[in-house]
């Protein structure tokens, strides 16, 4: 399995686990992340583990399934299915799709593409 496939297996991982830190350690220092509903990328360690500390708590149960990934030297696309229980009881299914740019081992930039009006309705 190549390095990229690896960190890519090890961000999900991290996220399902709820491991802020393991999820923040995937990006280089200065990686954006860019979250579906967002205006703007996410830039930095601080401003992704925000998100990701805010994000995580929002999630009794999650499964999360990738059925689909590639990568081509620098760059990456991975597809996700991903259904899950909030807090509250509700549940969520949505799908999407990541881009990632690879930088020295760790992600230079990931983009979450997803349907917007169904993130609305079920958040």
């Amino acid at each position: 399995m190549s390095a990229e496939l690896q960190l890519i297996e090890t961000y999900f991982r991290s996220v399902g686990a709820g491991d802020v830190e393991a999820v923040v350690a995937c990006f280089a220092e200065n990686g954006s992340f860019w979250p579906p509903l967002a205006a703007e990328p996410l830039r930095g360690h601080p401003a992704i583990r925000a998100f990701f500390e805010g994000l995580i708590p929002l999630f009794r149960a999650r499964h999360e399934v990738t059925t689909r990934v590639i990568v081509d030297g620098d760059r990456g696309l991975s597809e996700l299915v991903f259904d899950a229980e909030l807090v509250d009881g509700r549940r969520v299914h949505l799908e999407n799709c990541n881009t990632y740019v690879f930088r020295d081992g760790r992600f230079a930039e990931v983009r979450v593409y997803a349907d917007a009006a169904a993130m609305r309705r079920q958040f």
